[in-house]
């Protein structure tokens, strides 16, 4: 899925879409993001800055390991068990925003 951020249009993330032969989903860049994986990410990204900011990508490999790392298993469950929710939301808002 692309969805405008400027990272999933890099040379690198093309590259490697390439070469892993898949194919690319356009998204609207303002729909509603219902993957829980952005939640993961916000949790991950609070653990990271919460420590010295990483200076390379080893640092930034290493930060963001121990951050998974901190996610107990019961929270994964949780937001992937949100979803019903989140696409009622989603539905009642018409396509709208959500509190998701």
């Amino acid at each position: 899925m692309k969805d405008g951020a400027p990272v999933h249009g890099s040379k690198t993330s093309k590259a490697w879409r390439d070469g892993q032969s898949l194919i690319k989903l356009e998204w609207p860049a303002n729909s509603p993001d219902l993957n829980p994986i952005e939640n993961v990410w916000r949790v991950m990204k609070d653990v990271v800055q919460q420590k010295k900011r990483p200076k390379n990508a080893d640092e930034m490999k290493a930060a963001l390991q121990a951050a998974w790392e901190t996610i107990p298993t019961e929270k994964l469950e949780q937001l992937v068990c949100s979803m019903p929710n989140r696409m009622k939301a989603v539905v009642e808002a018409k396509g709208g925003s959500t509190s998701w």
